[in-house]
C-alpha cells in the first residue's frame, strides 16, 4: 500500500468500516513502516476525539467526517472550546469555508433542539434506507452442507436441481427430492422458472416421439399441465406476473412470436415480417430474449450482423424493441447501440417501465447500464458504487423479485483474481444503484445466481435471501477431453446469504 491510498482509506479505518482482511492487514503494515502516515493517523485520531466529544448530546452521536474540514484543521492549533477552534479555523481560511461553519453551527442547533429526531447511521446503506424505505444489511452467509447437484433457488427453501435427464426439487427442510418430469427415456431440452419461483416451464424430448410439448409445473401443489400450443417453440420465458408465457416459433424466417395465456389456455401468434425496425440497412437480423411485464407488451433484443472487422464482436449491433398487442403492425425501437463492439447480454424493464437495465458493453466500457426511456440517457449504474473504477473482465447481474435489489458478479482483471469472482448486492431505486455490499471475493468458477438469457432468480420470494452456487472441478481426471465428453463430475457448493 502506498501513502496516497492510505490517506483515502484512513477515515474508513478510523471508523472501523473496513471488513476486508487483506486491506486491513495492508493498512496496519503500512502504519508500522511509514512514519509520516503514522503521524497523520495519530493526528486524525485527535481530530476525531475533539469533534465527537463536542458534538455529542445525551449519548446521541453526530459524526461529521467531511474530508476537507478534517484535512485543513490541525490539532496543534486547538484551544479549549469549540468556538475558539472554529474561530481560528475560519480566520485561517477566510470566506473559502464559510459553508462548513454554517453546516456545523446548524448541526449543533438541531442536536440541542431535536432530542428524538436523530438516528445513528452505521453506513451509507442506512441513509438510503431512510429515504427509500428499503433495507439491505448483510446478516449471515451459511454454506448448505447437503450434497446437492447443479441447481438454482426457487422459494421456501427449495432448490431446483437439474441434469441432462431430470428436473427435481430439493427441499432443504425435509431433505427430500420431488421429481418434476415423469419421463425417463429422454433428455431435458429447455426450461425456465417464473420470477416468483412458483412455476416451472420445461420441455422434455424423447427421440422416438414426433412431438415434445412444453409442460408447466406448479411448485406449490405439485401438478402440471401441457402448454396449449401446436407450434414448436423455443426461448420461452414467463412474464413478470407468471400468467403469460412468451416464446419464439422455431426455424422460421422471418421469426414469429407466440404469447400464451396460461389462465385461459389461449395463444396469440405474432408475425414479425410486417415490423419496420427502422434500420438503414438490409443486414441479417436475429430476434431473441423476448420478455413481457404483464402480457400486454413484448420486449425483445434485436441483433444485426455485418462484416466490418476481423474482430468478431465488432460485426454485431444490438438493440431493444417493444411490440404492443394493441398495435399489431408496429414495433417501437427503444434502445440502439451504435458503436462497434458494444453489446447487450441480458436486460430487464425496471422503474415501472421507465427504464431498461442491461449488462454488456457501452462506449467500450463493461458494466451494468441503465437506459432512461424518457431522457434517452444511458449511464453506468456502478459509477456511484465502490467497484466503479475496478478493471472488469466480465460482469453479470440478477434482480430480486420486486426489482428493488440487485446482485451482481464481477470477474476482475488483477493477476491474483483471474478466474475468480466478487459478488456484490445493492439497492435499486429508479435508475440508480445505492449502497453496495460486498458479499464475497475470489470465488472460483462462480455459477452466481445469474443467467445470461434466462430470468431465473437466485433471490428468495421475500427478497431477503440469495443463493450462490459454485462448482469445483475434480483434482484429477484421466480423460483429457472430459469436458467435451460430459464425463466430469463437478462438486457443487451452495451458500445461502441472508439479509435483515
Amino acid at each position: 500500500m502506498n501513502c496516497n491510498i492510505f490517506k483515502i482509506k484512513v477515515y474508513d479505518y478510523l471508523d472501523g468500516e473496513i471488513i476486508d482482511e487483506v486491506l486491513l492487514l495492508s493498512i496496519q503494515q503500512h502504519l508500522e513502516e511509514c512514519t509520516c502516515c503514522n503521524d497523520l493517523y495519530k493526528t486524525k485520531i485527535k481530530v476525531k476525539e475533539q469533534f465527537t466529544s463536542e458534538l455529542t448530546y445525551k449519548n446521541i452521536l453526530f459524526a461529521s467526517r467531511n474530508i476537507q474540514v478534517m484535512n485543513e484543521i490541525k490539532s496543534d492549533y486547538y484551544k479549549d472550546s469549540i468556538f475558539n477552534r472554529l474561530s481560528l479555523y475560519l480566520k485561517r481560511n477566510r470566506f473559502k469555508f464559510v459553508g462548513h461553519f454554517v453546516v456545523i453551527a446548524l448541526s449543533i442547533f438541531f442536536i440541542t433542539n431535536l432530542k428524538y429526531s436523530i438516528s445513528v447511521f452505521e453506513n451509507s446503506v442506512f441513509q438510503i434506507e431512510s429515504k427509500l424505505n428499503i433495507s439491505l444489511k448483510l446478516k449471515s452467509i451459511n454454506e448448505i452442507e447437503d450434497n446437492i447437484p447443479d441447481g438454482m433457488w426457487l422459494y421456501n427453501n427449495k432448490i431446483l436441481v437439474k441434469d441432462v435427464h431430470n428436473l427435481r426439487i430439493y427441499d432443504l427442510k425435509t431433505r427430500e427430492y420431488v421429481s418434476v418430469n415423469d419421463e425417463v427415456n429422454g433428455y431435458l431440452d429447455d426450461f425456465t422458472i417464473s420470477r416468483d419461483g412458483k412455476k416451472i416451464i420445461y420441455k422434455y424430448s424423447v427421440t422416438e416421439r414426433k412431438e415434445n410439448p412444453y409442460w408447466i409445473y406448479n411448485v406449490e401443489n405439485k401438478t402440471k399441465i401441457q402448454l396449449n400450443s401446436k407450434e414448436d417453440i423455443w426461448d420461452v420465458s414467463f412474464d413478470d406476473t407468471g400468467r403469460y408465457i412468451i416464446g419464439e416459433i422455431a426455424n422460421l424466417t422471418p421469426q414469429k412470436f407466440i404469447i400464451v395465456d396460461t389462465s385461459k389456455g389461449t395463444s396469440n401468434i405474432i408475425d414479425t415480417k410486417t415490423f419496420d425496425f427502422k434500420l438503414n440497412s438490409n443486414d441479417p437480423i436475429q430476434i431473441s430474449n423476448s420478455y413481457s411485464l404483464d402480457g400486454k407488451n413484448i420486449f425483445f433484443k434485436l441483433t444485426t450482423w455485418r462484416a466490418v472487422s476481423l474482430t468478431l464482436s465488432d460485426n454485431y449491433k444490438y438493440g431493444i424493441y417493444k411490440y404492443s398487442l394493441k398495435y399489431p403492425t408496429t414495433v417501437e425501437p427503444l434502445l440502439w447501440l451504435k458503436d462497434n463492439g458494444d453489446s447487450i447480454l441480458k436486460y430487464d424493464i425496471i422503474d415501472n417501465g421507465k427504464s431498461i437495465i442491461f449488462n454488456g458493453k457501452y462506449h467500450g466500457e463493461l458494466g451494468v447500464f441503465i437506459f432512461n426511456l424518457e431522457s434517452k440517457n444511458v449511464k453506468n449504474a456502478l459509477t456511484n458504487l465502490k467497484i466503479a473504477n475496478t478493471n472488469i473482465l466480465f460482469l453479470n447481474y440478477e434482480l430480486s423479485s420486486d426489482k428493488t435489489k440487485i446482485a451482481y458478479s464481477i470477474k476482475l482483471s488483477e493477476e491474483n483474481s483471474i478466474g475468480k469472482y466478487n459478488i456484490y448486492t445493492a439497492i435499486l431505486s429508479g435508475d440508480t444503484l445505492y449502497g453496495d455490499i460486498k458479499i464475497c471475493s475470489d470465488m472460483a468458477s462462480i455459477i452466481d445466481p445469474i443467467f445470461i438469457d434466462k430470468r431465473s432468480s437466485g433471490w428468495s420470494l421475500d427478497n431477503k435471501q440469495l443463493l450462490l452456487t459454485t462448482s469445483e472441478m475434480p483434482e484429477s481426471n484421466d480423460d483429457p477431453f472430459a469436458a467435451i465428453h460430459n464425463s466430469i463430475t463437478y462438486k457443487y457448493r451452495y451458500f445461502l446469504v441472508t439479509f435483515n
